[in-house]
């Protein structure tokens, strides 16, 4: 095996361990940036595990305060303890850390809100598994034990006692005993644990899974870690195995001249012809040493001229010419010299003047010397390149300016060679600006419309307001021309408890005789809407096709999309909003986001009304 084969191989070997040990890093900072993401996620989780139990206790504490001091505020926070964690009223922010301990002391929220959700939602978002869910779900179904003793004592408080029916309707004389009697109790207690129990276990499955997470990804670290060490341990016993070989080779190929060659070659690098030859010890020199110096002195003549002539042209003097008297074949390389010299100056002269020429932007300058031989290629190398480049160039300059103005551009030039990346670089740009652009334009608009509608909704508004604003907005926002506004509505008729979709608001909407402005539930789009919980698109109504009714009436639109809103699988209204154009699937997915929202914004105001109408109940009575 020949030496330059062994440094191949050897320069491949390195060229692979190098590769193999770039992945293995690579590999390895994946591996501890995967520990770092399992173990934030094992601590998200544990403060999410964590809060559930710290709200059940303090639910407990709450409302044994309250039957103890019989102070409402302790009343108010066991309800917005509930309702902050079903998602129902807005969470505050760092929830983890103390909130209600600063409360009671300051009087004033800790922290500001944010945006209301489910505590459950926030677990599953977190990757909470369905076995740790089961255990939240017996903790719940035991709680309605605790829930009951909570509810009998908070309504005792008060003078509320059970109609027999579920309802705290009946009133009497305030049991402060029995309320702080049941919330101390032994079966109070018995609840309790029925509760904790399973939250218990549900943590310790969630503690094994997320250890179990971060073990794994830890192990795979170390792995990785000691395969590094292993292939670094083996490419440097190959590496230096292979460099003692191969020095051994070289050593045996130059024979017992390794010093002196070694001089020798170091002043023929450094540019040194005028070797000492004299100075080796040896009458009959040999092997590389010979070759060496046999070679130096033949080639020291006409090095030196092709020197003088190199130095002429280095200075600019293309009329340099070989002046020394070459022998034997060294004649052809003094004949080649002069003529290749001639035919240089002839191209580099034209060549200049074409450079002159793109110098000054003149693109349609031409090569306009004789050119012989292999010289011929230069020319016709020059005019293509010149044509090419004048046709690149103009393209470059209409897909510019098309990206400039915002067009889709497409290179319409012949691209060759090299040229084509400039043309797949244009073509990927264009397309991948257009692909952006669109692409940012949907993400503003959907994130507009979110925004825009929430502040529509916040704020203490009461129903009929709200649904004003939420029609008029989705409907213009949407660019349709018409929509409705319905609200579920229970009425109680001679036969039986009937619930209707009424209609409260609508957007360029005239009420016209014959049409409902009210449907029961299955009854036509609207009412069937409602009943499957289910979104209705019906598009390209005929003028004719009076046997699909809505609320819009019948076929005035051609587009129709139904959408109910629900909260908490509680079918809560229906909106329907009518356009002349398609409604895009873009829009569609729109709406689908925001219908909880307004569900949310609806329940809200719901509820206050009713907590309205109950103070004024309660003011009334009192």
């Amino acid at each position: 095996m020949s030496i330059k084969t062994l440094l191949t191989i050897n320069y491949i070997i390195i060229s692979i361990g190098i590769l193999l040990l770039g992945l293995l890093g690579f590999l390895m900072s994946q591996a501890n940036k995967s520990i770092i993401e399992t173990q934030e996620q094992r601590y998200q989780s544990y403060l999410l595990a964590d809060e559930l139990r710290q709200s059940s206790d303090d639910l407990t504490r709450m409302a044994r305060t309250y039957v103890v001091t019989g102070n409402e505020q302790y009343e108010k926070m066991y309800w917005d303890i509930l309702a902050i964690r079903n998602g129902e009223k807005s969470r505050p922010q760092n929830y983890e850390r103390i909130y209600w301990d600063l409360i009671l002391h300051y009087g004033e929220k800790p922290h500001s809100d944010d945006k209301a959700i489910p505590l459950q939602q926030l677990m599953k978002e977190m990757g909470f598994t369905e076995k740790e869910f089961a255990k939240l779900r017996e903790a719940q179904n035991n709680s309605n034990g605790l829930v009951k003793t909570e509810t009998i004592a908070m309504n005792a408080m008060k003078g509320l006692y059970d109609d027999g029916h579920g309802n705290y309707m009946k009133k009497g004389e305030p049991d402060f005993e029995m309320a702080r009697r049941i919330m101390h109790d032994m079966a109070y207690h018995e609840y309790k644990a029925a509760i904790m129990q399973p939250i218990d276990e549900f943590l310790q499955l969630l503690d094994e899974r997320t250890k179990s997470q971060v073990d794994y990804h830890i192990d795979k670290a170390d792995s990785l870690l000691f395969i590094m060490q292993m292939v670094s341990i083996i490419f440097i016993i190959i590496t230096i195995t292979l460099g003692v070989f191969v020095t051994t080779r070289i050593l045996k190929k130059v024979g017992g001249e390794p010093n002196q060659i070694a001089q020798i070659t170091d002043e023929v690098a450094n540019g040194k012809l005028s070797i000492g030859f004299d100075l080796v010890e040896r009458k009959t020199p040999t092997g590389i040493y010979a070759a060496v110096r046999t070679m130096a002195n033949d080639f020291k003549t006409v090095i030196e001229d092709i020197v003088q002539v190199s130095q002429g042209l280095a200075k600019g003097h293309l009329r340099s010419t070989p002046q020394a008297e070459y022998k034997g074949d060294f004649q052809q390389i003094k004949t080649s010299l002069n003529t290749g010299l001639s035919n240089l100056r002839l191209v580099i002269e034209d060549i200049v003047q074409v450079s002159q020429g793109l110098a000054a932007g003149n693109l349609q300058v031409m090569p306009k010397a004789e050119y012989h031989g292999d010289f011929k290629r230069i020319k016709n190398a020059l005019e293509t390149a010149l044509s090419d480049l004048r046709l690149v160039i103009e393209d470059i300059v209409q897909v510019s300016q098309g990206l400039a103005d915002g067009k889709d551009i497409i290179a319409k030039a012949e691209y060759r060679g090299d040229f084509l990346k400039i043309k797949n670089t244009l073509e990927a740009a264009a397309t991948k600006l257009g692909k952006a652009t669109k692409e940012n334009a949907i993400k503003d608009w959907i994130k507009t419309g979110q925004t825009q509608l929430n502040q529509q909704v916040s704020g203490e508004q009461n129903l009929i307001a709200l649904a004003e604003k939420v029609i008029t907005f989705l409907t213009t926002y949407l660019k349709a021309q018409v929509g409705v506004f319905y609200l579920v509505e229970n009425k109680k008729t001679d036969v039986e408890n009937a619930t209707f979709l009424k209609l409260v608001a609508s957007y360029a909407y005239t009420q016209r005789k014959g049409m409902n402005n009210q449907f029961k539930m299955g009854e036509g789009l609207v009412g069937q809407a409602a009943m499957e919980k289910q979104k209705i698109l019906v598009t390209d109504i005929p003028d004719d096709y009076i046997y699909i009714q809505s609320g819009l009436g019948e076929s005035v639109p051609k587009n129709i999309v139904v959408f109910p809103f629900m909260y908490e699988s509680n079918i809560k209204g229906v909106i329907e909003i009518g356009a002349f154009e398609e409604i895009s699937a873009i829009q569609l997915d729109w709406l689908e986001q925001v219908m909880p929202n307004i569900a949310i914004a609806v329940n809200t105001a719901e509820s206050r009304m009713q907590m309205q109408a109950l103070l004024e109940e309660t003011h009334e009575e009192s």
